[in-house]
């Protein structure tokens, strides 16, 4: 009994501490964040208006981001990151969403804008370590792309570990995107969250991400991807 007391307790203060952070942080967004948008990082925006966008790499992310909030919000955080940033429970509450793209594209246009140096000293401190000795994007997929290299970076990461519990099969979020969608899912965005609608920004988009993906690949190139991307194909729904 004392045991039940003591995890009630617990559970009390959990929840009065957890809902005190969201009102500072919903009040923060309101009273400057949104007065003030610009190309910086919080998920202030995210206690506001209750929802969570767990943006994954090349999925025009920033875009989307900066068009509804102002912001870059999270950035790159998985599902599992929104639970112990956040806790389970508010977790649960929000409506949490994601946009995913063509495994074969996104991988093509992930090279490309990495190779450039990307958009920060994290991604070309990467593309130096790790691809300065590649010279194209089919030595990239035949030579470098491997499984263990695959979890290296988060341009690379499968896309459904950024929205699945442990990396299982199971999706967390309550809606999924698709990149080759973007207006029309970016609008069933904003009415579900803002009731209204709001212009799609053109953010990070580069000549490289209009490359045609299909005139990269050879057939082996198209085949290594399609193993080791195997789950993202098989729960998005996607072919090449």
């Amino acid at each position: 009994m004392k045991g039940i007391l003591t995890s009630n307790i617990q559970k009390a203060k959990r929840y009065i501490k957890e809902n005190r952070r969201r009102k500072i942080a919903a009040a923060y967004y309101r009273e400057h964040e949104a007065l003030r948008p610009g190309n910086y990082y919080s998920t202030n925006c995210f206690d506001y208006y209750k929802c969570i966008f767990i943006h994954i790499p090349k999925t025009a992310g920033l875009s989307v981001s900066k068009s509804l909030f102002g912001n870059y919000a999270g950035g790159h955080l998985s599902y599992d990151s929104y639970v112990k940033k956040f806790g389970k429970a508010t977790v649960d509450n929000y409506f949490k969403f994601t946009f995913v793209r063509n495994p074969w594209e996104r991988l093509a246009s992930a090279y490309f804008f990495l190779k450039k140096g990307g958009m920060n000293s994290a991604d070309a401190a990467f593309a130096k370590k790790y691809l300065s000795s590649v010279n194209n994007f089919e030595s990239f997929v035949n030579d470098w792309l491997s499984e263990d290299n695959l979890d290296l970076y988060y341009h690379i990461i499968p896309q459904y570990k950024y929205i699945t519990s442990n990396n299982a099969e199971r999706i967390m979020v309550d809606f999924v995107g698709k990149y080759e969608n973007l207006q029309d899912d970016f609008r069933r965005i904003c009415n579900s969250i803002f009731h209204t609608e709001k212009l799609l920004l053109d953010i990070n988009s580069t000549e490289a991400s209009k490359i045609k993906y299909k005139t990269l690949y050879t057939e082996d190139m198209k085949k290594k991807v399609a193993v080791l991307y195997a789950m993202d194909i098989q729960m998005f729904g996607y072919a090449f």
